[in-house]
């Protein structure tokens, strides 16, 4: 009896310590099992009011895609600033984007001409929903929330977003709100077609 409760004991801490955090929200659309980009554009960072990361996602999800060795080239907003102050793709990248954010509409013309233009195969567009330090449930958090989406610039489908968030309590020592963020980044890049 002490020897199955102590293997039982053991299995559980096995499980508990191998188990992979759920995202909060994933969806690939179907079909995505089809599509492996060579070239990814990370094109798009919106921090909203978190100025205070602005630059550094955008890093940190280069680091953790660069370490995977997915695809043969990561191209980060650097080189899409530079072509943005060519006319030509400035207002491919302005009317996509608008019609994206207004009424969700992947334009599929505008998305393969981006694609064409920027050299890629696959737009990875992030959003950053909270960087901070708060307080919930009387707890001093660290807390960094992401949401990402890829789009397959060929058809312009969004062959898969999804959502993430970690809530690190502290008592003293604050952790570094990039460290937060690149573990979000981990666990959800991990569920990204590619």
């Amino acid at each position: 009896m002490i020897k199955i409760s102590r293997v039982l004991g053991c299995l559980f801490l096995i499980m508990t310590f191998t188990a992979c955090s759920e995202l909060r929200f994933s969806k690939v659309t179907p079909g995505a099992e089809n599509f492996h980009p060579q070239r990814v554009g990370i094109v798009q960072v919106d921090t909203g009011h978190y100025e205070e990361a602005e630059g550094k996602v955008e890093q940190l999800i280069a680091e953790v895609l660069l370490k995977k060795k997915w695809f043969t080239g990561i191209v980060t907003a650097a080189s899409y600033k530079k072509l943005s102050s060519s006319g030509e793709f400035e207002k491919y990248a302005a009317d996509y984007f608008t019609k994206l954010k207004t009424v969700n509409y992947s334009d599929p013309d505008l998305s393969r001409k981006i694609g064409e233009l920027w050299n890629v195969e696959g737009l990875l567009l992030v959003t950053v929903e909270y960087w901070n330090y708060t307080q919930e449930n009387g707890e001093q958090v660290a807390k960094v929330s992401l949401g990402m989406k890829m789009i397959e610039t060929r058809t312009g489908n969004i062959v898969w977003q999804a959502a993430h968030h970690i809530v690190k309590n502290y008592t003293f020592l604050k952790p570094a709100l990039d460290d937060v963020a690149k573990k979000v980044a981990k666990e959800m890049l991990r569920d990204m077609p590619h």
